[in-house]
């Protein structure tokens, strides 16, 4: 008997195996192709755009806007059947977020009757109160015009009296005097030669005559004293006033005092009265 080489037998056995390997790999393809030619894929969805073409009878088509409506498919005898479906639960009410609460308009007051009568009343005092003050502010004016007429009329007539009593005018001086001949209601034939303005008034001191400065050194000149006399006849001011030319410090403080010793008749609930005393100087050394 034939001894058999153990690598050809191999051989044998690996050939058989890839045969029969092959064979059922090409019977699955063939099975993978019949079972995909059973079910042929489905047609593509066609998108039709409805145009509007007017409302007459002749722009109507047989078939409607929308597509036209693929048939069912038929269920296969294969198929398992399906379970009947259950009736459908109720739908759930939807969640619904509460709105916020809209924000309150601002109202305005509401005008009632008695507010309104109110406010009548309001503006109603308040004229009643500007006219009450409109009143006492004219009055007023009324009073400090009839009390300066009042005073007025009052001065002139302590003016009018005196100048009467001494017959003389408003505004005007008695006969001042000289030195030399001593005639009027002034002056001093023996002293220096003085004179003085005042309307309506005469001296009474010193005998009727201004009272003389001292002065112990030789001067020449004018000294010019403004007085202030009262309803007494009392000189209550002196002052060195415009025109003298005498600057010599001792001779003005005699003036001024001699001014101040001078004394006129009184004017009862006169004013105060505003005149000038001059001193004429000529003292030789």
């Amino acid at each position: 008997m034939p001894q058999t080489d153990p690598a050809a037998t191999r051989h044998r056995i690996l050939a058989v195996v890839v045969t029969v390997v092959c064979h059922l790999l090409f019977l699955l393809l063939l099975w993978m192709l019949q079972l995909r030619s059973d079910h042929p894929s489905p047609k593509p969805t066609e998108v039709l755009v409805a145009v509007n073409v007017g409302n007459v009878a002749s722009a109507s088509g047989e078939v409607e806007p929308g597509g036209t409506p693929e048939p069912a498919e038929t269920p296969s005898e294969e198929a398992t059947p399906q379970p009947a479906p259950s009736a459908p639960a109720p739908p759930l009410p939807p969640k619904t977020t509460p709105a916020p609460p809209a924000p309150r308009p601002v109202t305005q007051p509401l005008q009632t009757q008695q507010h309104e009568e109110s406010q009548r009343v309001e503006a109603t005092r308040r004229a009643e109160a500007e006219r009450q003050a409109q009143a006492k502010a004219e009055a007023a004016r009324r009073a400090a015009e009839a009390l300066e007429a009042a005073r007025r009329a009052e001065s002139q007539r302590i003016k009018g009296a005196v100048s009467g009593a001494f017959g003389k005018q408003a505004g005007q001086a008695g006969s001042q005097g000289t030195a030399a001949s001593g005639a009027g209601n002034q002056g001093d034939p023996n002293g220096s030669p003085s004179s003085y303005a005042l309307s309506g008034r005469k001296i009474i001191s010193n005998g009727g005559a201004l009272v003389s400065p001292h002065v112990q050194r030789a001067v020449e000149g004018n000294v010019r004293v403004r007085i202030i006399v009262d309803g007494s006849g009392s000189v209550i001011r002196a002052t060195i006033a415009p025109g003298t030319n005498v600057a010599d410090p001792s001779v003005r403080a005699a003036a001024l005092e001699a001014a101040r010793k001078t004394r006129f008749n009184a004017v009862p609930g006169s004013d105060e009265q505003e005149g000038s005393i001059t001193y004429h100087f000529k003292i030789r050394a």
